[in-house]
């Protein structure tokens, strides 16, 4: 919803000074890209796959990141036209990038790719049409950019190590669980088990 909500409200704020079918354009892309890549996931979701069709998903999903992050960026093109629809796309811009990085954590190209992409136009138009004022602000831009790719970098690190970390106890877990319960050779329940499992049935009856 925020992907195809947000853009909508950005279009709304900026309407009465962006021609309305460029407007129109740009939020059909955008939506359009956000539900290819929602549905892309929703079937990956749904269907069991083997590890290299999982790889070859990721990059698919990681292209449509790019697509996104470039839709996004490419709304810099009316950052020119007036003091006010700057700062309406600034915000809402970067409202969607924080909500895009949440998203994105858990793979790391990802994060770097949309990254890129999002804030690559901007820059650009900066340079080329700011003047001094605008290389200026271009220049904190990069800065930013550059020290959210680190931090958020790390903090997929982190995100990815926890997660592998719990899986990888999980299955200690549920190895240990069978190793306790279950006899090595037949796999049946060895005699603690059933025994135990017996008495909460009599318990229970």
């Amino acid at each position: 919803l925020s992907a195809v909500l947000t853009p909508a409200y950005l279009a709304w704020l900026v309407s009465p000074e962006v021609p309305s079918r460029q407007l129109a354009l740009w939020l059909v892309c955008v939506a359009l890209a956000a539900v290819i890549s929602g549905g892309h996931a929703w079937a990956y979701l749904a269907t069991p796959r083997s590890l290299p069709s999982v790889h070859s998903w990721l990059r698919r999903q990681v292209l449509f990141q790019v697509v996104i992050g470039t839709l996004w960026g490419s709304s810099a093109r009316w950052i020119t036209v007036s003091p006010q629809v700057f700062v309406d796309v600034s915000i809402v811009t970067a409202f969607a990038f924080s909500i895009g990085v949440i998203g994105r954590l858990h793979y790391r190209s990802a994060v770097v790719l949309f990254t890129v992409s999002l804030w690559l136009p901007p820059l650009v138009i900066l340079m080329r049409d700011g003047g001094t004022e605008g290389r200026q602000l271009a220049f904190g831009l990069l800065l930013l950019a550059i020290a959210l790719v680190a931090v958020l970098g790390e903090a997929s690190r982190q995100l990815v190590g926890g997660l592998e970390d719990r899986l990888r106890a999980a299955a200690l877990a549920e190895r240990n669980h069978v190793l306790a319960t279950r006899d090595g050779l037949t796999g049946l329940f060895n005699r603690r088990e059933g025994m135990r499992r017996l008495a909460d049935r009599a318990d229970s009856g």
